[in-house]
């Protein structure tokens, strides 16, 4: 049962997916490519993907690899236009065909040739590390994340930014880059739930015992949530198209983002 109700909201995402890729008209390069003899040929755009942890092989490699192929057998929509399909990873060392190689075997999961997606590596992924930030973890992994992105946008630009892991920092970066943005988001870095938990001194895995004990150190972790929470809605004013994998995020995400309902959704049941 758990199986089939994972496969039914893979599916709707990727019809997610589809519906915002047809819909995009995919914007014109900024350089037309030129063809033989100096005239201007097909134009090319580039679409990528902002998942560093692709070689994972969790649940939102899932997401990633099957709305990838869905794009890739999609083709473009625009005939005058090439779409390229870029992926930014972290996972360097690991070389394009081992990275498919288990997309295949773990997810059962054929693309047409090793160039069908071209990865772009990182070398600043401990930035978006929780590891890496001991306190202050939500604003060490977001400013971490603009960094990261900033690197990827460095080393090559697209056309189209698509966010797959939640990073919604990530979103400004690529805007001011003069990229299109979508994302995708599994579960928001930060809920109306948290900040209930924290103003109801409730201990909890976001909450702990010495800071819901404490007035002051209360009043200072709200103020620091509702900053966060501030910071969060600015960074989701950036980005043009939604998807989302439930009504739960969706609801928590228009009530954060304060969007209306423009973004494509998918999937269902709990966040």
């Amino acid at each position: 049962y758990n199986a089939l109700l994972a496969t039914g909201a893979v599916a709707a995402l990727v019809a997610a997916f589809l519906a915002w890729y047809r819909r995009s008209r995919l914007p014109p390069l900024r350089t037309p490519r030129t063809g033989h003899g100096g005239s201007v040929g097909r134009t090319e755009i580039t679409v990528a993907f902002f998942h560093p942890y692709c070689h994972a092989g969790g649940g939102g490699e899932r997401v990633l690899w099957q709305g990838l192929r869905a794009l890739v057998d999609e083709g473009s929509p625009n005939p005058d236009v090439d779409v390229r399909f870029v992926v930014y990873t972290g996972d360097v060392g690991v070389s394009a065909e081992d990275i498919l190689d288990r997309v295949e075997k773990r997810f059962g999961i054929t693309f047409p040739s090793v160039d069908s997606v071209k990865f772009v590596y990182l070398h600043k992924r401990s930035l978006i590390e929780a590891a890496s930030y001991p306190r202050f973890t939500m604003l060490g992994q977001s400013v971490g994340s603009m960094v990261l992105a900033w690197e990827a946008i460095s080393a090559l630009r697209p056309d189209v930014f698509v966010d797959t892991t939640g990073c919604a920092f990530t979103y400004p970066v690529a805007w001011f880059a003069r990229c299109r943005v979508a994302c995708y988001t599994h579960y928001p870095t930060i809920t109306t739930d948290m900040l209930t938990r924290v103003a109801s001194r409730r201990p909890s895995y976001n909450n702990a015992d010495d800071v819901s004990g404490s007035a002051l150190r209360t009043y200072a972790k709200l103020a620091y949530y509702h900053a966060f929470a501030a910071a969060y809605r600015w960074a989701g004013r950036f980005v043009d198209t939604v998807m989302v994998n439930s009504t739960w995020t969706q609801g928590h995400i228009a009530a954060l983002w304060r969007r209306g309902g423009g973004g494509a959704g998918g999937g269902g049941g709990g966040g």
